[in-house]
């Protein structure tokens, strides 16, 4: 579909694909970070986890623009599969995000001002998935896909506190 500018949306016309694709935009910068610092292991994991939860929350969104993905032939999960399935796999997204969070502190590579902020985050993406599953409704997956927002800045912080203090 072509935009206002005439630009073609490949990405945002291919649903999931195009939600990984979104995810992996968001995690590169961690890694880059991490090159250009000289580590790339805990960047790294901080990237899989901002994968993690971005996925899920682009499925989230998913849920939400189901009517006018149906419309533009988007094949997004939800529209594919049905909003049941699509929020049962973002829910899985975050919690798989929540409890991928731990590795940092197993492996010792954050101090522990990362526990407060991941904490959070955590409890933040747990309770996403579980209000998700048992309403996805457009409204309550649109305040989700919303809150997790906030959530997810929570673990940016959890990443900043637990490498520089």
């Amino acid at each position: 579909m072509a935009g206002d500018d005439g630009l073609l949306y490949l990405g945002e016309e291919t649903g999931f694909l195009g939600n990984l694709m979104v995810s992996t935009c968001i995690a590169l910068p961690f890694i880059y970070g991490g090159v250009i610092a000289g580590n790339v292991s805990t960047p790294l994991l901080f990237s899989a986890l901002a994968f993690l939860s971005n996925t899920g929350r682009e499925v989230t969104k998913g849920i939400v623009d189901t009517e006018g993905d149906r419309v533009r032939n988007v094949e997004t999960i939800a529209v594919a599969y049905g909003v049941d399935k699509a929020a049962y796999l973002a829910s899985a997204f975050y919690i798989v995000a929540a409890v991928a969070s731990i590795l940092p502190i197993i492996l010792h590579s954050v101090s522990n001002w990362y526990l407060p902020f991941v904490a959070v985050t955590d409890a933040g993406l747990v309770y996403s998935a579980a209000t998700l599953i048992q309403n996805h409704s457009r409204e309550s997956s649109r305040k989700v896909k919303n809150r997790v927002l906030y959530y997810m800045l929570f673990g940016l912080l959890a990443f900043v506190a637990g490498t520089l203090f």
